[in-house]
């Protein structure tokens, strides 16, 4: 019987990189996995990128390409496509980096592979320079080191036999290992290294236009992903990330502890891990939906993704504000009791207690006269 492979869908996202655009596409074409379409997005570049793009046009059917007439950021271009994607999985690649060519079939082989429909597998990488020499194989030791799943190449004994043919067929890996959505903690490369469950993504879009235009796709759909339906890491390097002195890698922190980060880059993961909360408290039931039961651990990812005491992150005043809010929309779902148990256990009764007056103060404020 035939099977039908999983389709893949890539955006590769392009803002002013000229020299490396053309590199990014190319490795697309050598894929040696075929049921794939690939969405070129440049975010209005001005450096002769849309003259590089250009040159690619027509010589694949599998290529589509759309030309922004404004800078929408990574996540913004992403939000900007995202119900025009077709695939099952889809692979957000910086047009700075380069596939492999066992890239995608490595990593649909090991998404078949898991024991259940994982958010998204990630691989590691090879560091290399502006003009392509390797620097260094990086996140192996850290995907091996931190991680402590179950090897992929136990669980896929349990597989369906339509489901291991397809597997084998794939290049199925034994070095990759499941990461339970309770595990806390980065376990992962940034960027290009990920492949995602395209639904999974659709139903965890950030909803609030602020949210749409500002930095990376990481620091959210990871960390809040991860909690909803675990990941894989695969450990291989199966992409090459470009560390040139026009990226932003040293100011990002997809990697905590790993490098040394801007507090620009602190304060962007703040405001990613924010709108995680934002998402979480103004629309409580459809993500306890997701993973039902499992709200308040979900609540927990943001306040656990760099902060090591959580209560710290739930004092802060920004997210103190979000919470207040949304307070309605949380007892509402889940009942006043269960709300006041558990927001008191993460910041505090008298912060609690605080918020809970000023909300109920603001219903009544805000009441139309009798």
């Amino acid at each position: 019987m035939s099977i039908q492979r999983p389709k893949v869908s890539l955006v590769l996202i392009n803002f002013n990189y000229a020299s490396y655009v053309g590199a990014a596409i190319k490795s697309v074409q050598i894929q040696d996995y075929q049921n794939f379409e690939c969405l070129v997005v440049d975010n209005n570049s001005t450096d002769g990128s849309r003259e590089i793009i250009n040159g690619y046009q027509g010589y694949d059917s599998r290529f589509r390409f759309l030309y922004l007439d404004r800078n929408l950021n990574q996540i913004g271009a992403l939000l900007h496509v995202l119900d025009e994607l077709t695939g099952d999985y889809v692979t957000i690649v910086d047009s700075d980096d380069v596939l492999f060519s066992n890239y995608i079939s490595t990593h649909v082989a090991t998404h078949l592979a898991a024991p259940s429909d994982v958010a998204f597998t990630s691989s590691c990488v090879l560091e290399v320079d502006y003009a392509g020499t390797i620097l260094t194989s990086g996140y192996d030791a850290f995907l091996s080191s931190t991680n402590v799943g179950l090897p992929l190449g136990k669980i896929n004994s349990n597989s369906s036999d339509e489901k291991n043919s397809v597997t084998a067929d794939c290049g199925v890996i034994n070095y990759a290992a499941y990461i339970a959505p309770e595990k806390q903690g980065w376990h992962w490369s940034p960027g290009t290294a990920n492949m995602h469950r395209l639904s999974l993504i659709r139903a965890t879009r950030p909803q609030s236009k602020r949210a749409e235009y500002v930095g990376a796709t990481d620091n959210y759909f990871m960390w809040l992903n991860h909690a909803i339906s675990g990941s894989v890491t695969i450990h291989k390097p199966l992409s090459a990330y470009r560390n040139h002195d026009t990226n932003r890698f040293a100011s990002m922190v997809s990697m905590p502890g790993l490098q040394n980060a801007t507090m620009a880059g602190v304060n962007r993961s703040e405001i990613r891990r924010r709108d995680i909360t934002r998402e979480l408290v103004s629309r409580p039931e459809h993500f306890n939906s997701l993973a039902p039961g499992q709200f308040w651990r979900l609540m927990d990812a943001p306040a656990t993704a760099v902060v090591k005491n959580r209560t710290s992150y739930y004092k802060n005043p920004n997210v103190i504000k979000l919470i207040e809010q949304n307070l309605l929309a949380l007892i509402s779902a889940f009942g006043e009791n269960e709300v006041r148990e558990n927001l008191s256990e993460r910041m505090g009764r008298k912060v609690y207690s605080d918020l809970r007056f000023r909300a109920q103060n603001n219903i009544i404020a805000k009441m139309p006269p009798s």
